[in-house]
């Protein structure tokens, strides 16, 4: 079913289009916009300033001629359209590139100081190590003063002592002097 308009006009029907031009200009009048000399600016419709007069389509044709202007005029405003939609799309993959890039770098600066704190507690251990004089395998602790601590502990459990001789808290007892012991002492005068 056609659409008609208020005026009663259908469009759509053949040279309905100029029945509506015919309509307006009964109900407007020939009114004619002038343009003011001072001003830089195109009319809307007009592309690079170009003014001309408004001469309504004759023909269906004409009014074909026109619209098909008057699109391809706007598809070269959208002419760009296809390459800001890659770019948009490209900035996008960057945007997340950049996303997963930072999170690498947040992982790997976490990483980082996970090494140069074993790397300053080894070189803790080995210092306490050859000042007091332990293993530094068998040092415990995170801080200076809990390895020295524990240094300390190892260090007095280390600690050399004097060599055990089996039996020494015995002492041997007075060996009475035989008959033949004491008669040599007699005679070479040791008593």
């Amino acid at each position: 079913m056609p659409k008609r308009l208020l005026h009663g006009i259908d469009i759509a029907a053949p040279g309905g289009v100029q029945k509506l031009l015919d309509f307006h200009r009964l109900t407007f009048g020939d009114a004619v916009m002038e343009v003011d000399p001072g001003a830089n600016t195109a009319p809307a419709g007009e592309p690079n300033g170009q003014v001309s007069e408004f001469k309504p389509p004759a023909t269906q044709a004409d009014l074909d001629r026109i619209i098909q202007d008057r699109v391809a005029r706007v598809k070269t405003s959208f002419a760009d359209y296809d390459d800001l939609k890659a770019k948009a799309a490209q900035v996008d993959g960057f945007q997340s590139r950049i996303s997963e890039l930072e999170a690498t770098n947040t992982e790997l600066d976490g990483k980082v100081k996970d090494f140069e704190s074993k790397a300053e507690r080894a070189q803790i251990v080995s210092q306490v190590a050859e000042a007091k004089g332990v293993p530094a395998s068998a040092l415990r602790g995170n801080t200076r003063e809990e390895l020295e601590a524990h240094a300390d502990d190892i260090a007095s459990l280390l600690k050399p002592s004097a060599p055990v001789i089996p039996g020494q808290e015995r002492t041997p007892g007075v060996v009475p002097d035989s008959p033949e012991r004491q008669a040599v002492k007699s005679l070479f005068g040791n008593n």
